[in-house]
């Protein structure tokens, strides 16, 4: 492949890998508010996280596993990005600058984890919180 070839090439992995990455923040960001949201506006879903010590491991076991895949994957397509905005610097200097519009820099993934991170941190509390909340809202019973 020559120059121009290898660099278009290249760019167009760069702008999919730049797609993919913000993609992947929005729909992670997604699913932890809409688990949040759940466990706010559902008396059912509070009850059955109340129901068993077991269901709410469980669940926070799988909120936590979300966020650290998240993580990782975030990580990883940071790292492929950097990899493809060098590879366009090292084939044409000149227009490498025009694909900056597509490179994911530190602030994006600090910003990305910190906000994920947070929301999924409040989930797990939500979750965790749910059998204290539901033990204050039932009626205590005499004792006799």
């Amino acid at each position: 492949m020559d120059s121009p070839d290898t660099f278009s090439f290249v760019f167009e992995i760069l702008k999919d890998l730049n797609k993919s990455y913000f993609q992947n923040v929005m729909s992670t960001l997604g699913f932890a508010v809409l688990g949040i949201g759940w466990i706010i506006t559902s008396d059912k879903s509070r009850s059955f996280l109340a129901s068993s010590e077991h269901v709410r491991i469980a669940a926070m076991a799988v909120v936590a596993i979300v966020a650290l895949i998240h993580t990782v994957i975030s990580i990883g397509a940071f790292v492929a990005i950097a990899d493809k905005f060098t590879a366009l610097i090292n084939i044409n200097e000149e227009l490498a600058i025009y694909a900056e519009i597509y490179r994911v820099n530190g602030w994006h993934i600090a910003a990305n984890l910190l906000m994920n991170l947070a929301v999924f941190g409040l989930l797990i509390l939500l979750i965790y919180k749910t059998e204290q909340s539901n033990e204050r809202s039932r009626p205590q019973q005499e004792e006799t």
